[in-house]
Formats: structure tokens, sequence, C-alpha cells
């Protein structure tokens, strides 16, 4: 048995399963950030890693890199002036 520093063996290091669900999502959610719904995109990524982290962290994880890419690719525009709060 292999023993890390954390006390875990290599049966914790295992490769995850295999998830066909996980890859259409995953497909899906990028393209439609390709398609210009960046933002949407990201909200559906992170809703799957909040619906997975507990019960298949792997498969959350590949989730959680996506949102992390896709959110470098949201403009970030200022407010208008029409939704700006009065000045004093």
């Amino acid at each position: 048995m292999s023993c890390s520093i954390h006390g875990h063996g290599r049966e914790a290091r295992q490769p995850p399963p295999d998830n066909p669900m996980a890859d259409i999502l995953l497909e899906s959610v990028a393209a439609l950030a390709a398609c210009g719904e960046v933002d949407k995109a990201c909200r559906l990524a992170g809703r799957a890693y909040v619906a997975l982290r507990q019960t298949e962290p792997w498969t959350a994880r590949r989730f959680d890199v996506l949102l992390h890419r896709l959110s470098r690719l949201i403009e970030i525009t200022p407010p208008s002036a029409d939704s700006r709060p009065p000045s004093p």
C-alpha cells in the first residue's frame, strides 16, 4: 500500500468513472458559450458544479474548470449613465 502525507493510499487517487451525460452537458455548455451566450453558459456550468460537488467531485471539478475558462470570456460593460444613481 502506498501512503502519502495525507494518509491516503493509491485507491483514493483512482481516475473518475466515465460519465457520458456530463460529457454531453460539458460540450453543450461550451457550444452555448461559443454562440455568444457566455453568461448563460457560466450559470449552467455553475449549477452543474453545485449539483455534483458532493456526490461526484471528479465530475464537478470538470464543470469548475469549464466555468473558470468561460468566465474569462465575459464582457464587463460599465453601467450606462441611465443606470447610475444620481449624484448628491
